[in-house]
């Protein structure tokens, strides 16, 4: 029998880790995870838990020792005194410990379209895998330097397998800031929305994200890739109005309006005019979502009503 690919998870008690380990194949994959708080695994008998830091060189090195798959989702997000250490300084000793391993063939790495800077723009953008990146904040910054160490090592190590998957705004059940709340409810009290007729959203549901993921493991071919749909925001308003079974109210605003505000530095309309896309087609060379946006806000809503906040 050939023996299991030997996967070490960092992340994995994050939203889309806990997400991946439901959903990955324990008998095909000898799987460890890699956590500061191992008590809140308690006993489990499904994979290995590791105790370890991304600012510890040490508990990376043994951590690492024997892996095959390293599938990288940790990464700081909010506290801005911890970015470039965890973001950065994490990459570079997690590439130090893969070195010092000497086994690692394949890496997946967690990245962002936020690499990208291209939060906003009134006029139609398409953000693909090639667009110039330009970070606008620390977050941006610190996650392109760590998609740049990685490719960097991809390059010098040629036989390595690697993707790197840029997600847009991910949602799902049990989401830590209960992304998507706030609007479901605002749909659901019948307060007035607004949006521009072209206006657009990037989401992808979380579970459709690690499909990807698990895609990857099982694929030879290497790239970046961006992962999520865009769709019209009056359509994904419309959308989560169906599933609460009630009437959209919205109003749409006419776009000379939103220009008008913008020249005054006024910015309250940017999240209902914006119009950037970050194309997936890439991703659909070789992936189908198996849910969607429709299916992942039914299984959100649901959920959410389980939890009596909707």
């Amino acid at each position: 029998m050939q023996d299991k690919e030997r996967i070490l998870i960092t992340g994995a008690s994050g939203f889309i880790g806990k997400s991946l380990l439901k959903k990955i194949d324990f008998d095909k994959y000898e799987v460890a995870i890699l956590t500061r708080n191992p008590q809140k695994f308690g006993k489990e008998e499904r994979f290995r838990v590791v105790e370890g830091d991304l600012s510890d060189q040490e508990s990376l090195n043994r951590a690492l020792s024997g892996i095959t798959i390293l599938i990288n989702l940790a990464a700081e997000v909010r506290n801005q005194d911890k970015l470039e250490e965890t973001n950065v300084g994490g990459t570079k000793r997690l590439i130090a410990a893969i070195r010092e391993a000497k086994t690692v063939k394949q890496i997946l790495h967690l990245s962002s379209v936020g690499v990208v800077g291209m939060n906003y723009n009134l006029d139609p953008t398409s953000v693909d895998e090639q667009f110039p990146a330009e970070p606008k904040n620390e977050y941006e910054r610190t996650k392109l330097l760590s998609e740049q160490l990685f490719l960097e090592f991809f390059m010098e190590n040629p036989d390595l397998k690697w993707s790197v998957l840029r997600p847009t705004n991910v949602f799902g059940e049990s989401h830590p800031f209960d992304a998507l709340l706030n609007l479901m409810q605002h749909v659901k009290s019948g307060k007035k929305i607004l949006y521009t007729r072209t206006a657009k959203v990037n989401y992808v549901y979380v579970e459709d994200l690690t499909a990807f993921i698990l895609n990857r493991l099982e694929s030879d071919v290497k790239g970046i890739y961006n992962v999520g749909n865009s769709v019209d925001l009056k359509e994904f308003l419309d959308s989560i109005a169906d599933e609460l079974k009630t009437s959209l109210n919205a109003a749409r605003v006419p776009k000379w309006i939103v220009r008008t505000f913008y020249r005054l530095k006024v910015r309250k309309l940017d999240s209902v005019s914006n119009e950037v896309v970050y194309s997936d087609k890439a991703l659909r060379t070789y992936f189908q979502y198996p849910f969607g946006i429709k299916q992942g806000i039914r299984k959100t809503i649901e959920y959410y009503k389980h939890l009596n906040k909707l």
